[in-house]
Order: C-alpha cells, then structure tokens, then sequence
C-alpha cells in the first residue's frame, strides 16, 4: 500500500470508528432518558467496546482487532470475578495461548448449590482474533443468574490457536484436546459446552458421540 493509500486508510477507519462512537453515544442518551439498560446489563463501556470491535472487523484489519480487543476489553475490570490462569503449556496442540477459569468470588456464590456446571466457552472472532476474558461483564452476568436459582458453576475460557498464525483445523484440533482434558479432569462430560463458534463445538460433539 503507498502512502496516499495508507492515509485514505486510516482517514476511513477513523471516521468509521468516530461515527460509532457517536451512534453509541446516541443510543446511550436515549436509554437514561427512557430510563432503560441494556438487555444483558452490560456497562456502557463495554458496549462501545463490542461496536468498535465490529467497526474494526469492518474497516480496519485483524492486527487493529485484536489489539483493541486486547488493550479495550480484556483490560476491564469485574472486580465480582475470581479468574485463575491454565497455562497454554497445559496443551499440546501448537499455537495454544492460556486459557482461564472464571468463577464468582466465594462470598458471592450460593453456599449449598443444588448443582454444580462447568461451561467451556469459545470465544468469537472468526478464529483468528478475540480472547477468553474478552466478555467478562457477560460471564459475570451469567454466574450471578445461576447463583440466584442456587446453582454453582465455572467457567473455562479457552485459548485456542488463532489463525493466520495456525491455519484452521489447528483451533478444532486444540478445542477436542481441551474437552478431552476437562472430562477427564470431571471424570465424566456432564459439563455444558457454549461459544460463537459452532464448529469447534460441533467437533466436540462429534468426538463424544464416538467415544
């Protein structure tokens, strides 16, 4: 790309990210005015966040995404959580990054669950941006529903391999070693699987149906 290229750009990807701002603005006065919140509770912030990760995917390329995945979102603070790292070196599929257990605080959690989950969660971004705490305000929203009714449950966030770096199936290949481990570890697959990307929890399903 010339110079004048690079410049047309960054002028596009700029005032992209200026109009969602300002759209998002717009919506956010429209909410405290007709006193209303979003419809998963998420905080203002976040919310902008999630716009200009779309605006980014749209104009800019996926270094830009993941940075600002990275630097925006990873970064907020949900003081609620207890966030304990499993580190990449726990797998051996290339390419691995570290995944996460997420959980409420103690003192947040019911006292005696009438059930306990865990939930493997694959985060979005096309395989080849996002990161596990990305969507901590959602986690965090989802805990406290379930403690609410009573019920107990943790959450791996898991760090696949992101491509162009590990071309595709080495996420697949990473996301089967990961439901492989954690059944072990619960000694059975009564666990739940949830994520965006409906492939790799496919190819989990697949493999349990054939073992």
């Amino acid at each position: 790309m010339d110079i004048l290229g690079a410049i047309e750009h960054r002028v596009r990807l700029y005032s992209a990210l200026a109009a969602g701002t300002a759209a998002h603005a717009g919506t956010q006065l429209y909410r405290a005015v007709n006193g209303q919140q979003h419809p998963l509770q998420w905080p203002a912030g976040q919310e902008w966040s999630v716009s200009m990760m779309k605006t980014l995917f749209t104009v800019g390329s996926y270094n830009h995404w993941r940075n600002f995945i990275k630097l925006g979102m990873v970064s907020y603070p949900v003081p609620e959580l207890e966030i304990t790292r499993v580190p990449s070196s726990t797998f051996s599929t290339p390419g691995f990054r570290n995944s996460w257990w997420v959980s409420l605080k103690p003192a947040k959690q019911p006292q005696n669950p009438k059930a306990s989950l865990v939930l493997m969660y694959l985060h979005g971004g096309a395989f080849m941006a996002g990161h596990p705490l990305m969507y901590k305000p959602a986690y965090r929203l989802w805990l406290q529903q379930l403690a609410a009714q009573g019920i107990h449950m943790r959450i791996l966030a898991v760090g696949y391999p992101l491509a162009p770096e590990h071309p595709f199936p080495a996420a697949l290949h990473a996301v089967a070693e990961v439901y492989s481990w954690l059944v072990g570890q619960l000694g059975g697959s009564e666990h739940l699987i949830l994520g965006e990307r409906a492939s790799a929890v496919e190819c989990c399903c697949r493999r349990d149906k054939t073992t």
